[in-house]
């Protein structure tokens, strides 16, 4: 459900404002939130239980879950009782669809095991008490000799004698036994219960049989077999009485769905201190020390640095970024589109205050990517979607574009650029945000347009990024020092350095970019670094290497072709 409102935001503003109600109401009462999050933590998957006991491929653990969730299920409103949580939850209709379920869930209970085995067809699932019949197979499967036990006491005491015998052969199966004595001494047939039927007669025995003795002899016989088929064809019952509730089930997921997603809000609320965003339909964009959520969960809290975004409604509505690499710019029009999509899924947002306008469309071109089997390069690709943006952006649409023009030649990019946004100023006029490396695009005149910078402090040979916006255009874009703090060698630094400095120009003429210097001769008494000074990326395979996974074979395979490139080295 939360992807398909990140997929699907809301656009009016009566729905957003309800469900900013509900998340503001479980984030104002942090107790209840906990023990909401408490009772969904026993709430399985109902859509997937659903599904299952529809196919009719649900088992015992799978009824099982699907009662617990519905039980705890119907524990929720009682958390959300009183008019502040019915006024902004009522909406879910949690109570009702609860309501017609606890009796499937309860007949689950009473019927099936606390813990059923995985398998439907070799018993184990059924609880004792919920079928007589059941109970009965299983007492004669579980204590056979106790049963048999009983009825011979039972003819015992019938008989009035302690001699009576109960024995069993793979011929006759269960019998009773009368020795030849005592008949003898009772003299007659008569000493034989009329139930009784003569089986065997023996030298010193006789050997009878009962109805009931042979009803039980059946019984033991295939009571396991019994009981498996009885437990079987009950479970098989009971799954199929659960399919009538299925809609139901599917109903209640939906609506622990939404609770589940609003408290989902509420907590990341709680956590990265965000704040309710207001809405005016007629508003541009107004954020106060907005932060990017992703990054600032990725470093130390307290680290990130927060910048405003004011877009339309009296400020301009197109903002042309400049910045050195590394100083934020991406970072801000990204955080940006994020705080704009959490406001309209009805979240809290990272900020001190959002007011905003509602949006018909975010639209974005960041990124480098392409399809290359389909013959399109990354430049292509940035074309495509530029295209599809101009197309489509209206006036109510927020638009973020970084370094549009950036996969040809700088004149063509530049060109490109300088196109794009006199479209998006003149004809689209959607609220958009333009990062670039095109200084020159600062000479672009329009109402609607400002010039923003990502600050950079430069102290002698050292440049800190201070990710703060600020009005203006930036000076520099930094870009060998960033190969410098990216590890390229320092030679290739200092060259890059030259040839920066040659073909600069004020004039605008074409400058001579001089040859590069000859690398010096080594002296007689060079000395060979230390091996693995040399060779770092022999210390990151062996990092990178997983010993437990490795084949004898392979790291023997390793070890030659590390020996060999080292060998190479020498």
């Amino acid at each position: 459900m939360l992807r398909a409102q990140l997929v699907r935001p809301l656009r009016a503003v009566d729905d957003i404002e309800r469900r900013l109600g509900a998340v503001e109401a479980l984030f104002e009462q942090q107790p209840t939130l906990a023990a909401l999050r408490e009772r969904l933590t026993r709430v399985y998957d109902l859509q997937r239980l659903s599904s299952r006991v529809a196919l009719g491929r649900a088992n015992g653990r799978d009824l099982r879950a699907l009662a617990q969730s519905v039980q705890s299920a119907s524990e929720i409103p009682a958390l959300l009782e009183g008019p502040h949580f019915a006024a902004a939850l009522g909406w879910i209709g949690l109570h009702s669809r609860t309501a017609g379920l606890t009796g499937i869930a309860e007949r689950i209970d009473e019927a099936l095991v606390d813990e059923p085995p995985l398998t439907i067809a070799e018993g184990g699932l059924i609880r004792t008490g919920f079928d007589a019949e059941l109970d009965r197979i299983s007492a004669l499967a579980e204590d056979a000799e106790g049963v048999l036990e009983r009825y011979l006491e039972e003819e015992r005491a019938q008989l009035g004698s302690r001699s009576l015998r109960l024995g069993h052969n793979r011929q006759l199966g269960w019998y009773f036994e009368i020795s030849s004595s005592r008949r003898s001494r009772n003299g007659d047939e008569r000493a034989i219960p009329s139930h009784f039927r003569r089986r065997q007669s023996l030298t010193n025995s006789e050997r009878f049989t009962t109805e009931r003795l042979e009803a039980l002899d059946r019984d033991i016989s295939a009571a396991s077999q019994r009981r498996r088929d009885r437990e079987y064809h009950a479970f098989l019952a009971l799954r199929q009485e659960a399919v009538g509730y299925v809609a139901a089930v599917q109903e209640l997921a939906e609506a622990v769905a939404q609770l589940d997603l609003l408290q989902s809000l509420a907590m990341a609320a709680t956590v990265g201190g965000y704040v309710r965003p207001t809405f005016d339909p007629d508003s541009g964009l107004s954020i106060q020390e907005g932060r990017h959520p992703v990054v600032e969960s990725l470093i130390p809290r307290g680290g990130f640095v927060a910048n405003d975004v004011q877009l339309g409604a009296g400020a301009a509505s197109f903002v042309l970024l400049t910045g050195p690499n590394m100083a934020g710019k991406s970072t801000y029009l990204r955080q940006t589109a994020q705080i704009v999509l959490l406001a309209h899924i009805g979240s809290f947002v990272p900020a001190a205050a959002a007011h905003l306008g509602v949006v018909d469309g975010i639209y974005c071109r960041v990124g480098a990517s392409d399809n290359l089997a389909r013959g399109e390069s990354t430049f292509l690709v940035e074309m495509t979607e530029t295209a599809r943006i101009l197309r489509r952006a209206t006036e109510r649409s927020l638009v973020i574009l970084d370094e549009i023009g950036r996969g040809t030649s700088t004149e063509d990019g530049l060109a490109i650029a300088w196109a794009v946004c006199e479209q998006l100023l003149r004809r689209n006029r959607a609220l958009t945000l333009f990062a670039t490396h095109f200084r020159e695009l600062a000479r672009l005149e329009h109402p609607a347009l400002a010039t923003a910078a990502m600050d950079v402090v430069e102290d002698g040979e050292t440049v800190v990024f201070l990710k703060r916006l600020r009005p203006g255009v930036a000076e520099r874009s930094y870009g060998v020092h960033v190969a410098a703090l990216a590890g390229v060698p320092a030679e290739v630094v200092s060259r890059a350095q030259q040839l920066l400095q040659a073909g600069t120009d004020e004039t605008g003429g074409t400058v001579a970019v001089p040859a590069p210097a000859a690398a010096p001769p080594a002296p007689s008494d060079y000395v060979q670094q230390s091996l693995f000074e040399s060779a770092e990326w022999l210390v990151e395979r062996l990092a990178s290497l997983d010993l437990e996974r490795a084949s004898p074979m392979e790291a023997f395979d390793l070890i030659r072709e590390w020996q060999q490139r080292l060998n190479d080295q020498l």
